[in-house]
């Protein structure tokens, strides 16, 4: 014979991440950053530092230049799981442009109001040749010459 029996539970699934909680560290706020195309080609890497309240919670990362998506032609790779900027400065014929790059460090599955966080800069890509002044010599001379005197 087989008796039947029921249990009843109640099974809560507590989503730990939605409370996550994104801060930048100030200390690696990104600098702004000027490039001279005469110079030898650098290739640079830019690393926001951003802390968040729940380890276990992935994050993404984000950017965006001049609020729109970000070009190739200077950015040769972004990280979306680690938020590395890598610019390369190689075959540069542009000049005088500058670009404001923001790199955002979301919380993946959090709700809160500070799942997010936001670390900008102005890259400038410059033409040292283009950008110099040329100012014409003035030349100031005193003649005690007497010209009408023959």
């Amino acid at each position: 014979m087989s008796k039947d029996s029921t249990v009843t539970f109640v099974l809560t699934v507590d989503n730990a991440c939605s409370l996550d909680e994104v801060t930048l560290v100030t200390a690696s706020d990104l600098p702004d950053t000027t490039y001279y195309i005469e110079t030898p080609a650098v290739t640079t890497t830019y690393t926001s530092a951003f802390t968040h309240t729940n380890t276990a919670c992935p994050l993404v990362f984000s950017l965006t230049e001049d609020s729109a998506a970000y070009s190739a032609a200077f950015i040769t790779n972004f990280d979306t799981a680690t938020g590395i900027i890598t610019i390369s400065t190689d075959s540069l014929t542009f000049d005088k442009v500058s670009k404001t790059l923001a790199i955002t460090c979301t919380s993946q599955y959090s709700s809160h109001g500070n799942a997010a966080q936001t670390d900008s800069f102005v890259l400038t890509l410059k033409d040292e040749c283009w950008d110099s002044v040329l100012t014409a010599p003035v030349l100031t001379a005193t003649y005690t010459w007497d010209l009408w005197a023959q």
